[in-house]
């Protein structure tokens, strides 16, 4: 059954992104980040991609435990991380699928030791060091309690510490950032004072790797870079003035749709919900099945475009829930279903995740990511 909307995923953009971030890493393991569906890309079809790619990534990094588990249940044999918070009454899952929680807090440390004890059961876990992020994170006067928790569970292994800046994507000024890693350090150096060996300490976002890589140490976090997306312009720009060695990216993500209406209507007519948009010529219109349901923003609303037959097309009046409409007056010959692109490019034309940003006011991150998740997935 053919659908009316789809998003396809160049593999080849996938893989091209990976090798470039991973050949700036200086042998540091490479964890793939597909949080939020693989930041809208699909967390499945992202994974099958790159595990049939021999060392192309060592480990994955989920938010949310049902994303782990789901891709051990899909054959994943990898590291896998659970990022977020899991349900006190849900830890035992890290055991049954094997799992590696950053842990942020004394409940759920509590929690682990007693399962781990009970079921004489080894397990590895991290943990999250609040170093001015102030999300999640562990307080530095905390911080000994925690390792001496540890100490006196056997069967739980500190792996590794981990932490995460607050302010390295959006600014050249990497001032805050040094800060932070300097109270990364302070916690490695307790916990090493301590007897930990921690091999797997980690800090670096997509941002971090590209721009300072004294931040590598054991592990590194791809995450918006792996998609070709940029966490921003400051990052990219920083990087390419900067590094010895810049790198390209490529998107993967293209998000397509049909025409599944033409009709001409004639000067003064009305479109849409509000009556926002008047025409003041005869104008021959497209009706598009795809709306804010879907995950195309309602802010862009008589501001955006499409791409149909190489040209672009405006929207007219408002994003409805499942449908928009476009003005197709000066796209030669359009026909009923033919593809129109949402996110992606033709021959000659493009609209970007970070365009549809900027006419929203957001960040590419959210464009790619609230993409609903039902709509298709393909790999092309």
């Amino acid at each position: 059954m053919k659908n009316n909307t789809w998003v396809e995923i160049n593999k080849e953009n996938l893989i091209h992104n990976l090798r470039n971030i991973k050949s700036q890493t200086n042998n540091s393991k490479l964890m793939f980040v597909v949080k939020a569906n693989a930041y809208g890309h699909d967390i499945k079809k992202a994974v099958s991609i790159t595990e049939e790619q021999v060392g192309l990534v060592d480990t994955y990094g989920v938010h949310m435990l049902e994303s782990a588990i789901k891709l051990r249940e899909n054959g994943i044999k990898k590291d896998i991380y659970v990022l977020g918070y899991v349900n006190i009454n849900n830890l035992k899952y890290l055991f049954e699928y094997n799992l590696i929680h950053v842990v942020t807090n004394k409940e759920s440390l509590n929690k682990i030791c007693e399962l781990a004890k009970n079921r004489k059961e080894n397990i590895k876990i991290n943990l999250k060091c609040e170093t001015g992020t102030n999300r999640q994170g562990i307080l530095k006067e905390d911080f000994p309690a925690y390792l001496e928790k540890i100490k006196n569970c056997s069967y739980v292994k500190l792996e590794g510490l981990v932490s995460h800046f607050a302010n390295i994507e959006d600014t050249t000024d990497k001032t805050y950032a040094k800060y932070q890693l300097n109270k990364y350090e302070e916690f490695i150096n307790i916990a090493k004072n301590n007897n930990f060996e921690l091999p797997r300490n980690h800090i670096a976002c997509s941002a971090a790797i590209l721009l300072l890589p004294e931040t590598h140490y054991d592990m590194v976090r791809a995450g918006i870079s792996s998609y070709g997306l940029w966490s921003s312009k400051e990052t990219y720009l920083s990087h390419q003035f900067e590094s010895q060695t810049p790198i390209t990216l490529k998107p993967v993500l293209s998000w397509k749709t049909i025409i599944g209406q033409l009709k001409t209507i004639q000067p003064g007519s009305y479109i849409g919900y509000g009556c926002t948009y008047k025409t003041t010529n005869k104008t021959q219109l497209a009706i598009l099945p795809i709306g804010y349901y879907d995950g195309y923003d309602r802010k862009l609303s008589n501001s955006g475009y499409v791409i149909i037959n190489d040209k672009r097309a405006p929207l007219r009046g408002r994003v409805c829930m499942n449908m928009i409409i476009v003005d197709v007056t000066n796209i030669p010959e359009p026909k009923l279903e033919d593809e129109v692109i949402l996110i992606g490019k033709s021959s000659s034309e493009e609209i970007s995740a970070e365009e549809i940003a900027d006419k929203t006011n957001t960040i590419n991150y959210e464009v790619v990511s609230r993409i609903n998740p039902n709509i298709e997935r393909i790999i092309v």
